[in-house]
């Protein structure tokens, strides 16, 4: 089992007032750099807390796990990444494009050439 991640809010941050937002994945902008997405309430700079939410950006890692989810998640596209770090007992930090591409024929599979069209003859009708 996982540590949970802890974080200390180096400003204050307050929840979007868009609550749908929360249950949405991380926005690629925000408007309001004292937003957080994840947030369901406001935390005050130097507050400690430990969540299973991607943090706000401003956040300082607190222990291992914070720090890994905190660095994967300001370098990574955002609008690419889970509605959240955590899944199920575990943090799984995945954005889709990490690890090996797809081996060939895997995507598309490797089909034959297609043949070659044959080529027109004229044909002369008499009369």
């Amino acid at each position: 089992m996982f540590e949970i991640p802890k974080y200390q809010a180096s400003r204050d941050v307050h929840p979007s007032p868009n609550k749908r937002f929360k249950f949405e994945p991380p926005l690629a902008y925000i408007l309001d750099s004292d937003e957080w997405q994840q947030g369901d309430r406001v935390v005050r700079a130097g507050e400690v807390i430990a969540t299973k939410s991607w943090p706000h950006s401003s956040f300082r890692a607190l222990n291992y796990s914070a720090a890994q989810v905190l660095q994967f998640f300001n370098e990574r596209q955002k609008s690419r990444l889970p509605i959240a770090p955590w899944r199920g007992n575990r943090i799984v930090l995945d954005d889709g494009l990490s690890g090996t591409p797809p081996l060939q024929g895997t995507l598309r599979p490797n089909l034959p050439t297609a043949p070659v069209p044959a080529r027109p003859i004229n044909v002369s009708v008499g009369r």
